[in-house]
């Protein structure tokens, strides 16, 4: 299986920009777009690169670039020279033809100064390992209203589809966002989600065959009738053979966001959009490149189908480090599990294992675990613990809901997983990190810190300090409750989270509840305060300005509704009316830890600056108090809806 190569077009002059684009260096740590596609376009799998540049600007283009990539990088420059008596080439169709020479077997194609975003060249290299062959072509869709200009009209390709090929594009211009409503130079109608190209294509070298034919019937009859300024564009290409049925040309839609510099206004959203994303630029490629092959040595000894095309690191996740693993059959996650945080992880798979083959003993959609070829949850190697799971495809998650009907669709999703494990014997599972939600544990935790803890901090925490042990009864409010027969231990997830839980993107409706880690024994009134500790919170947890936290009552009642529609019939009476406690307790248990960390000297949450765990617990207290204040409400809705 060859290697694609990327073909990137910087050549052109760039006149309403009034510059040559390809080679500004404004954007963060002073590099070039085509840098940074380089960057995006080696970690997304490509390894070879051809650069169509004009000769007088070799020595610059060299310079750029190398500045950036060393010797590693395989990369061939290719001369696009004017077109006999005119002043400029033909067209980018003419300076793909000019690559015929440097490059054969699949091929993707962007232009030098436009910023496409890695999740396009992850989608571009798969296609080009996986499906490109001399009838099936890709182009790389935008959602329009990723691609607009805030500084004046833009020409766009708006495509239409059939099945999920292109059908045809449709050269539109002067478009722009006109409050919300987008509008064009012609009398149409524009979508904000209408998929344009953006000239990212995929191919293989059969192209060149048809690009001749169509380059001399351009020569014969555009160039001829206008030699100074016809343009041999690669849309009007493919539209040639689609038109023709020569080939079908597969839209691969991208929900990346578009940079462009059209206009030298432009440059600040670019650099603003390219600094929001800087984590995922620091990776020393050299480094990355071990870690690849680390990492596809590690899976090749799990029973995955299929050849390995893509390993990519995944940049969520604060415990286990990630990585995708695409096969030509399926998809996987690879995890190295956190055996610091999880030390037992024999039982932390277990618990999986015995979860994961229930839900699917009873038709529900959950994480499948692929084993290792001799057969084990896991593997060992150096010292570290690797799994694999089967990736679920057309899926997405939230870090907060977008709408009440989104909160009101996981808290069904919650429920129903619980109903699900309802006969789960929960004395099978181990706790995977013991005391996880031992409230009146923290509390012993949180006096040790009073005793022992930094006095400067201790000293400053005052207010905080002496709420939390004004509250003390709130911690042991659960274990009392159980102790006195009024709710039970049942198999819990400890994580509820609104990330945890899968969206399908076509319907936007839950598909299953994943992140395993912490399913074990417990009561469900943690796993339902949980949830809402984040979900209805009308802010985030870092937030400094305690005037936006409040807890949102909305929230609270579209999360309950749907909770308790799937699981009222499965809870005890005792455990619904417990469940505001519920929400109290893990307010509290978590205004605890940050608390505790904030006075040990900050050293189990991750913090970006010195008071950052202070701020958290001041956050979450302030949501304590809030609740306080609103529990009758609540406790009128928990009645309404059980």
């Amino acid at each position: 299986m060859k290697e694609p190569t990327l073909i990137i077009l910087a050549a052109g002059l760039g006149s309403r920009y009034g510059g040559l684009k390809q080679l500004d260096a404004f954007l963060p740590q002073d590099k070039t777009i085509i840098e940074y596609s380089l960057y995006d376009a080696y970690k997304a799998g490509f390894r070879k690169f051809v650069i169509v540049i004009k000769k007088e600007n070799e020595d610059a283009v060299k310079q750029m670039v190398h500045h950036s990539f060393d010797e590693h990088f395989d990369i061939t420059y290719v001369y696009q020279t004017p077109w006999a008596d005119r002043l400029k080439p033909l067209g980018t169709a003419h300076a793909l033809y000019c690559c015929k020479e440097a490059v054969n077997g699949a091929m993707g194609i962007i232009n030098g100064d436009d910023y496409y975003g890695y999740e396009s060249f992850v989608k571009l290299y798969y296609f080009l390992k996986t499906k490109v062959d001399a009838k099936h072509y890709a182009m790389v869709g935008y959602r329009l209203e990723n691609t607009l200009s805030h500084f004046g009209g833009v020409s766009r390709g708006i495509c239409y589809e059939e099945d999920g090929y292109l059908k045809t594009v449709q050269e539109c211009t002067g478009i722009y966002d006109d409050n919300g409503q987008i509008k064009c130079d012609l009398p149409m109608t524009l979508k904000r989600d209408q998929i344009v190209s953006m000239n990212m294509w995929g191919f293989d070298d059969y192209i060149f065959n048809e690009i001749e034919h169509y380059l001399q019937l351009f020569l014969e009859n555009d160039y001829k009738n206008n030699p100074l300024k016809a343009e041999f564009y690669l849309p009007a290409v493919f539209d040639s053979l689609i038109k023709e049925e020569k080939a079908r040309i597969h839209i691969l839609k991208s929900d990346a966001k578009w940079y462009g510099v059209t206009y030298k206004e432009d440059r600040q959203e670019v650099i603003d959009g390219i600094t929001q994303q800087l984590d995922h630029y620091q990776t020393n490629l050299a480094e990355h490149e071990l870690v690849l092959k680390k990492i596809k040595s590690i899976a090749q000894q799990f029973k995955i189908d299929g050849e390995i095309v893509q390993i990519l690191l995944n940049q969520s996740g604060n415990i286990n480090d990630t990585y995708q693993v695409i096969t030509t059959k399926e998809h996987y996650l690879l995890q190295r599990i956190n055996h610091h945080i999880f030390k037992n992880v024999d039982g932390l798979m277990n618990n999986m294992a015995l979860v994961t083959q229930h839900l699917t003993a009873m038709g529900q959609t959950t994480l499948e675990i692929i084993n290792t070829k001799e057969n084990r949850l896991y593997l060992v190697e150096d010292g570290n613990y690797y799994r694999i799971f089967k990736f679920i495809l057309n899926s997405f998650t939230y870090d907060r809901s977008e709408s009440i009907e989104d909160f009101y669709r996981t808290a069904k999703c919650f429920g129903a997983f619980f109903k699900n494990l309802r006969d789960f014997d929960a004395s099978t599972l181990v706790e995977t990190i013991p005391d996880f939600h031992n409230t009146p544990v923290r509390y012993q935790q949180f006096e040790a810190s009073l005793k022992d803890g930094d006095p400067i901090r201790i000293a400053e925490a005052k207010a905080e300090i002496e709420a939390l042990v004004e509250r003390k009864n709130i911690s042991h409010r659960l274990y009392e409750l159980y102790e006195a027969g009024e709710i039970l231990k049942r198999v819990c997830h400890n994580d509820t989270k609104l990330s945890n839980i899968l969206m399908d993107k076509t319907t936007r409706e839950p598909i299953c509840v994943i992140d395993f880690d912490t399913i074990m024994p417990g009561f469900i009134g943690y796993d339902f305060g949980d949830a809402l500790r984040s979900g209805a919170n009308h802010t985030y947890e870092d937030n400094a300005d305690l005037s936006e936290v409040y807890f949102d009552l909305e929230l609270f009642e579209a999360f309950t509704k749907g909770f308790l529609e799937s699981l009222k019939d499965t809870l005890t009476m005792g455990e619904i009316e417990t469940l505001v406690d519920g929400v109290k307790v893990i307010v509290y248990e978590q205004t605890l830890r940050f608390l505790s960390d904030y006075l040990d000297g900050d050293c189990y949450y991750k913090t970006s600056f010195p008071r950052h765990n202070l701020i958290r617990a001041k956050n979450q207290l302030t949501l304590l108090l809030d609740i306080e204040k609103k529990e009758p409400l609540m406790r009128q809705i928990i009645e309404h809806y059980k």
